[in-house]
């Protein structure tokens, strides 16, 4: 077997090609109950979309992400700005949320992420903070 890795540079290029890609991009969220994986079609992420009173139909707009920098580990990275999801005053229908997706808008979903535990929506005024995250790491 042969030793790969990307050099800071590949690592660097990745994160800024992806930025591009992910230009008027949007963070959505899904209910618990759904366990998606590497091949989970985007009309099973849509039948499974969070509904809670006061979640934005299509989630959130993200209109670009932060430069790449140099993460703690090693490698780079790239991350959205804030985005916060919230509850209405009142809230009629509630959700527990298990995670999200964020998806280009070409409609291409680019990364899935699950909470280590689920968040519930279910009150007035809850919300979830998110600050997403995509690694480039050198392997090295």
């Amino acid at each position: 077997m042969s030793v790969q890795f990307y050099p800071l540079a590949g690592c660097q290029a990745s994160a800024e090609e992806m930025r591009t890609a992910l230009a008027a991009s949007f963070v959505r969220l899904f209910k618990t109950g759904f366990s998606p994986d590497a091949s989970t079609p985007r009309a099973d992420y849509l039948t499974n979309e969070a509904n809670y009173t006061g979640y934005l139909g299509g989630g959130i707009p993200v209109a670009a992400y932060n430069p790449a920098i140099l993460s703690p580990g090693s490698g780079f990275q790239i991350g959205s700005p804030l985005v916060q999801f919230d509850t209405d005053d009142p809230t009629t229908v509630g959700n527990v949320v298990a995670g999200g997706w964020i998806e280009d808008a070409n409609n291409i979903i680019r990364l899935t992420f699950i909470f280590d535990a689920p968040v519930s929506m279910d009150a007035p005024f809850q919300g979830i903070p998110l600050n997403v995250i995509f690694p480039f790491p050198s392997g090295q």
